[in-house]
């Protein structure tokens, strides 16, 4: 009997650690339940954080894609902008050309009305010079003629001697 009783005493002893097994691993079950749920939180918030993120990187893609075409627009301008400037560059040139040009032209006109303005002045010298001698020359032809005159009456008044 005593063998029995020590029999179930370890029986008891074996129950006893059994139960106490069962209820640690119940406790670790729970508590594994537990974290699962937790985990099953935590990938719920994070598959929707996921989906955020996806809707930002479409945002995003879709920015740069239109950032692109803009980048490409300002391309096609800073082209045209480019041949622009180079035109306007080139009209500046011409400009640059034509004022110089006019202002010789206007250097050249102004020396020829100062050279016509001159020759008019000795014209008007050279005329009145031309009136002084041709008044001259009328006198002297006057006074020739009346030279030839008198000298033909002395002619003439010899000639009757």
């Amino acid at each position: 009997m005593d063998k029995v009783r020590e029999r179930i005493e370890k029986l008891k002893l074996d129950v006893d650690d059994a139960v106490e097994r069962a209820e640690i691993a119940e406790e670790k079950y729970r508590e594994a339940t537990e974290k699962v749920r937790t985990l099953e939180n935590e990938n719920k918030v994070l598959l929707s954080k996921i989906a955020l993120l996806e809707q930002d990187l479409d945002r995003a893609e879709e920015r740069i894609h239109d950032m692109n075409e803009t980048i490409g627009k300002n391309d096609d301008d800073k082209r045209a902008n480019s041949g622009l400037l180079n035109k306007i560059s080139l009209l500046e040139r011409d400009l640059e050309t034509a004022e110089d040009n006019l202002r010789d032209k206007t250097e050249q006109f102004q020396a020829a009305e100062h050279r016509a303005d001159e020759n008019e002045r000795r014209l008007r010298i050279l005329d009145g010079e031309r009136e002084a001698l041709e008044r001259e020359l009328d006198q002297k032809i006057e006074e020739n003629a009346k030279l030839k005159a008198e000298l033909k009456e002395f002619n003439d008044s010899l000639l009757l001697l």
